[in-house]
């Protein structure tokens, strides 16, 4: 196994993070390089020619990653094996290549061909991504003014849309000095770390008051990171004025106005009430806070639903940058089997990208164009406080030739909220080096 070649795909704009551990655990059998698909060919990792090439791609770049094996392997001297993992090949529920890695890659044997179980992913495995390899073989990447990170293992919720696997009992925060020595690898390249954490409040208070003072004294690159209202109201004013000095931005899940739609996306237990005393709470100690919804929810009355989230939002945090996304159906969720159980048609047109504002259920072209056009306007409605009549006004137009700019401008808009000081340069920057979708 020693002298194998693994050849790592990137997809999309954002960081891969998970290929990176993965790749920790690759190079064990042999030699790593990555590849970016947005930038490069085929012919380039034809022309390494590997043992094994590995994907970790999202749900929308799943058809994607199929097309780049079938070349590769139709065009290689050798026999090439393919290695999928993350959450897409977790949760599928069949093979996805030649070995399907479900959770954690830790001990695997790229040599037995199959389904690999490893179990979940445990903090103590995740010591140090790959990021100079990646950094060496796909510099835009290590230009990005954002990178992402992780502390803990695990989410506290079972919402119904998502792939993560459910609600876990206890979660681990990973070892405070593997964070920061992964922080310092990145530490003069990066404006900005997102954390992927599910929900930063819900753990160890202790934990993260011993996280936040290394993290101000020793690196100091701001934070986004995301929360829940019922975690954000329990969060200790302590806490929340230590973690004002490097969090820029927070995240906050409003996801849905109606309480029937919360228990349809399978949090019942939030209410707008609620989030706004959350929105208050945080933005009383200097946060920004990001307010995020999900609209096209499989409803009778899906744009009625969209527009009172928005409407919503809106009258949470007039003023406030908000994201509004489109719900996409992910394999093997609750919400896959309540839209197949109660025969919602999907739509064809829909990839799994949400920048693109198309719903992921079929609700006709009048309504998809509906939903699609409060996605790419909803930012525009709650930063400039623009009343509900105006929305509805704009419901039927065709946005199509605007998509693309509109989309850019949300991105802006994002980027100006968390870092005002440096977002011309960095957006300027961003563009450069991205594929744009929309």
């Amino acid at each position: 196994m020693a002298g194998n070649k693994f050849a790592l795909i990137h997809l999309g704009n954002e960081e891969s993070y998970g290929l990176l551990f993965a790749a920790d655990e690759l190079a064990k059998h042999g030699e790593i390089k990555f590849f970016d698909a947005e930038m490069g060919t085929v012919a380039d990792i034809v022309n390494w020619s590997p043992d094994y090439i590995c994907f970790s791609p999202m749900t929308t770049f799943y058809e994607v990653a199929k097309s780049i094996e079938w070349h590769v392997k139709h065009h290689s001297n050798k026999k090439v094996k393919s290695i999928y993992g993350g959450h897409h090949a977790s949760n599928c529920g069949t093979e996805c290549g030649d070995i399907t890695v479900v959770g954690s890659c830790s001990g695997i044997n790229p040599a037995i061909s199959g389904i690999y179980n490893g179990g979940s992913v445990k903090p103590d495995q995740l010591h140090t991504p790959r990021r100079a390899e990646y950094f060496r073989d796909i510099p835009r990447m290590e230009s990005r003014y954002r990178k992402v990170m992780l502390s803990v293992t695990g989410c506290p919720w079972t919402c119904t849309y998502c792939s993560s696997g459910g609600a876990c009992k206890e979660l681990k925060h990973r070892d405070i000095e593997d964070i920061i020595h992964e922080a310092r690898v990145i530490k003069n390249n990066t404006q900005e770390i997102e954390w992927v954490d599910d929900d930063v409040f819900y753990g160890d208070k202790d934990w993260l008051r011993a996280f936040y003072k290394r993290w101000t004294d020793e690196i100091g690159i701001p934070m986004y990171v995301s929360t829940t209202s019922i975690s954000a109201l329990k969060a200790p004013p302590d806490l929340l004025k230590q973690m004002r000095g490097v969090v820029n931005c927070i995240g906050l899940g409003v996801q849905a106005a109606r309480p029937s739609s919360l228990e349809l996306l399978g949090r019942k237990w939030d209410n707008m009430e609620q989030v706004k005393a959350a929105y208050d709470y945080l933005t009383s100690f200097g946060f920004r806070v990001n307010l995020q919804g999900i609209v096209g929810l499989p409803t009778i009355d899906p744009v009625e639903d969209a527009l009172d989230t928005v409407e919503a939002i809106r009258k949470i945090g007039p003023g406030s940058v908000c994201s509004i996304y489109p719900l996409q159906i992910y394999p093997n969720t609750k919400m896959e089997k309540y839209c197949k159980d109660n025969l919602w048609t999907l739509n064809p047109a829909c990839t799994g990208d949400t920048n693109s504002g198309l719903p992921a259920i079929d609700f006709g072209e009048q309504d998809n164009n509906r939903i699609r056009n409060i996605c790419k306007l909803a930012t525009m409605m709650v930063k400039y406080n623009i009343g509900q009549p105006w929305l509805y006004s704009m419901l039927d137009m065709d946005l199509s030739g605007a998509s693309k700019n509109m989309s850019m401008v949300r991105y802006y808009e994002c980027v100006r909220d968390r870092l005002p000081d440096k977002a011309d340069k960095i957006f300027s920057d961003i563009v450069k080096g991205m594929n744009v979708r929309y």
